[in-house]
């Protein structure tokens, strides 16, 4: 089924859900191993024709693939549910979780991630409230001391129990890996993709390296046209730099826009991180070379000059 196109603030609010979730416990232990996992710098998606690419910062991307395979994430539908129910936990009030889902937990939006999900909140439609059924259902599972039945609902149950730091269940035990796809490039099979990149390059440019190398290395039947990345935080003042001498040329040589997210009133955030690499760029002239140089990234004052094409 296709994925529905989907704006580049629409991507932002996603990325924040994960973010938060991701490194609200440690998803990649059993069930009675409590305490948060490490904090997670940045969550970028990208969607790339009927994929969804996420990246995170440094070797961020091993907490978001553990978190999306704690709740079964094969394909489209379920990251919807994946986000649908992360959410729904981490917004309901502290005064009101041991009577809404039987446990009181530890676990909320931060500030940063707030200020994005207020920017965003039409977004926010894209992602159903529960139903009463599936509000009780949930409560159901977070409490339950027997065993439910092996299945969807048994990777639903550890996931909750999980998130809301409940107690081991014998023979409820962690899902195995789903099939959602760990990628280093662009495949143009699986809907959901985390990308398996530990560079310091930030999350943004990884998925744009992405986006490149498909293009330079014809790795698609047809031309993308358009692509929209957005992320838990405003791109920091040396990625915007380096997008912004970027764009241009991927329209120019290959009729390629890049949306970020529209009106973004959000603070710049700080940071270099490194420029992406690894692209085939020994091939282009210097404006290209200097882009993907993979050196410390900077106001990228250096790369000048007529967009060029393979020489």
């Amino acid at each position: 089924m296709a994925i529905p196109d989907y704006s580049a603030k629409d991507l932002a609010v996603f990325s924040t859900i994960i973010a938060r979730a991701a490194c609200l416990r440690k998803w990649s232990t059993e069930l009675g191993h409590a305490g948060a996992g490490s904090a997670i710098e940045e969550v970028q998606c990208m969607q790339f024709r009927d994929s969804l690419y996420i990246a995170g910062n440094k070797g961020e991307h091993v907490k978001i693939a553990d978190f999306l395979q704690a709740f079964g994430v094969s394909n489209h539908a379920s990251f919807m549910n994946c986000l649908k129910y992360s959410h729904w936990l981490l917004s309901i009030p502290f005064v009101t979780r041991t009577a809404v889902t039987g446990r009181s937990y530890p676990g909320k939006f931060s500030d940063q991630e707030d200020i994005t999900l207020t920017y965003g909140a039409a977004s926010l439609g894209h992602i159903p409230a529960l139903t009463l059924n599936e509000i009780d259902q949930a409560r159901d599972l977070i409490v339950a001391t027997v065993l439910p039945v092996a299945g969807p609902l048994r990777i639903l149950a550890w996931f909750l129990k999980k998130f809301t730091e409940a107690a081991a269940l014998p023979g409820l035990n962690r899902p195995p890996a789903a099939a959602f796809h760990y990628t280093t490039e662009y495949n143009g099979v699986f809907g959901i993709n985390v990308l398996n990149d530990s560079t310091t390059v930030h999350a943004e440019l990884k998925l744009l390296r992405m986006l490149e190398y498909a293009h330079t290395k014809n790795l698609m039947p047809l031309k993308t046209r358009r692509v929209r990345v957005g992320g838990l935080k405003k791109t920091c003042a040396f990625c915007a730099a380096w997008i912004n001498r970027f764009q241009p040329w991927m329209l120019t040589a290959y009729e390629v826009r890049i949306d970020l997210p529209a009106e973004d009133t959000r603070g710049v955030a700080d940071g270099a991180g490194n420029r992406p690499t690894n692209v085939g760029e020994a091939g282009f002239g210097p404006y290209v070379r200097e882009l993907f140089n993979g050196a410390v990234n900077s106001n990228c004052a250096d790369v000048v000059g007529p967009y060029d094409n393979p020489e």
